[in-house]
């Protein structure tokens, strides 16, 4: 098979790897755990699922906006 073809990925696959890599979806992710972990221990009584979905969601839109801010603003230094 041709080598050229093989390298060609898909436009909506290196979209998807660019925000990810901007997101920085690991380190989002576990901040989000450890938020999470505090809001369960944090909870007095039961647990309220709802709450915790949306916090959690909520989390992880902060997260991954900051993330994406940082890397902007710091976009100089990081080229050094």
């Amino acid at each position: 098979m041709n080598q050229a073809l093989v390298d060609i990925k898909s436009p909506i696959k290196v979209k998807v790897q660019s925000f990810i890599q901007l997101m920085k979806l690991r380190l989002s992710f576990l901040v989000n755990l450890s938020a999470v972990v505090g809001f369960v221990f944090g909870s007095k009584g039961s647990l309220d699922f709802k709450k915790l979905v949306v916090f959690s969601i909520g989390g992880l839109l902060v997260t991954f906006s900051s993330n994406a801010i940082n890397q902007y603003i710091e976009r100089d230094s990081d080229k050094l």
